[in-house]
Order: C-alpha cells, then structure tokens, then sequence
C-alpha cells in the first residue's frame, strides 16, 4: 500500500515581523547620572528597522539599528541631567509596517532624582568654603542667620556643614527639622572653624 506523500514549500519571509519585547530602566536615577537600559527586541528575519524614542510623549531622537534574527538586545542611554526631577515617561516605537503594529511599541517609568550637594553654613570666608572652592566642589552655602527649613533637605542635601557653626546653637522648628532631615538619610559634618590645614582628612565627609 503506498502512502502518498505531499510537500509543502515553506515560504521565506520577506518583510519581518518584529516586537518591542521589554524596555528595561532604572526605576531611579540621581539627576547628574545617565540613564542607562537596554531594549529587547524580536524579528522573524534579519534586518534594519529605525526605532523612535520619547520622553513623556515628546521626540527625542531616531536611530536605526540591525535586528538579528530572533532576539536582538539594543543599549539605551539618555542624559538625566536634560529632565527635571520627579516621573518621567520612555517610549520606544520601531518604525515597522507589519500585521501587529500594536506590539512594536514598549514604554517605562523613571524617577529622576534631584541632585543633592553639600550645603555649607557659614561665612564665606570660612576655610571650608574656601578649600570646597580649590577643589571647584558643586555646593551650596547659606549665612547661618539666613538658613530656613526649606533648605534643608534629605533629597536636595548630602551634608549639612556647619562652618564655625555648632549644633545646638540651631534650635527650634529648624533645629528640630534638621534632626530629623539626618535620621532621614542627611548627613552633618562640623567643620573646624579655624583652620583649612585638615581638609585631606575630612574632605570626604563632605564630597
């Protein structure tokens, strides 16, 4: 008894059908870092596709890429420093005319963070300021009589440097806010008030 037997070409695809698989991104970045990720991407065929990215529905740039057959990994980099700090949204779209247009699209939240510095209480004069100044450190600096709660911040200070300061000489609602800026996260460094000859030493409590 014979079996027949039929064969069925199998067509090769021409155009792909590609897929935004995953956008991957830091959850959180410091406003003065990249934002670095990567975009997972499928095609059915080797290829070239140019893929659009946005910011919070806005253009920012285009770029083709090459599409391996099967899964290709794309990096991303965007500069944080370009946003202002709080949620942002990413979009990516690869320009592709195919059967499911809705899956060439992928999206993902950022946080960017606001970039937080020294602050210096005290004169301008003081060695601290002075030293911060050669070393062309990114600080703030605030007369202690001027110092309000709004500038004391977990998210916006690093450390709180008192220049010829002292602690309890901070007292009340902005002594009280400051204490709890510090088990927040924030933190404080007295510095000597006299003398910038000890700087190697606690420049790292501050920078």
């Amino acid at each position: 008894i014979g079996v027949e037997t039929y064969f069925v070409p199998l067509a090769v695809p021409t155009e792909s059908d590609v897929r935004a698989l995953a956008l991957q991104l830091p959850p959180k970045v410091k406003g003065d870092q990249p934002i670095i990720g990567r975009l997972t991407v499928s095609s059915t065929v080797e290829t070239k596709k140019t893929i659009e990215f946005t910011v919070d529905g806005a253009p920012v740039r285009a770029t083709t890429v090459d599409l391996q057959c099967g899964e290709t990994l794309v990096p991303l980099e965007w500069p944080a420093t370009t946003l202002t700090p709080g949620d942002h949204d990413f979009g990516v779209r690869i320009v592709a005319e195919d059967v499911e247009p809705l899956d060439d699209t992928a999206f993902a939240t950022v946080r960017v963070l606001p970039v937080r510095k020294p602050l210096v209480v005290g004169p301008s004069t003081s060695p601290i300021v002075q030293a911060l100044l050669v070393q062309a450190a990114d600080f703030e600096r605030v007369d202690a009589a001027a110092l309000t709660v709004e500038q004391v911040s977990r998210d916006t200070v690093s450390v709180l440097v008192l220049a010829g300061v002292l602690p309890q000489e901070i007292q009340g609602t902005l002594g009280a806010h400051i204490t709890q800026s510090i088990h927040d996260g924030m933190g404080l460094f007295v510095a000597p008030a006299e003398s910038a000859t000890d700087w190697p030493k606690w420049q790292e409590h501050v920078l």
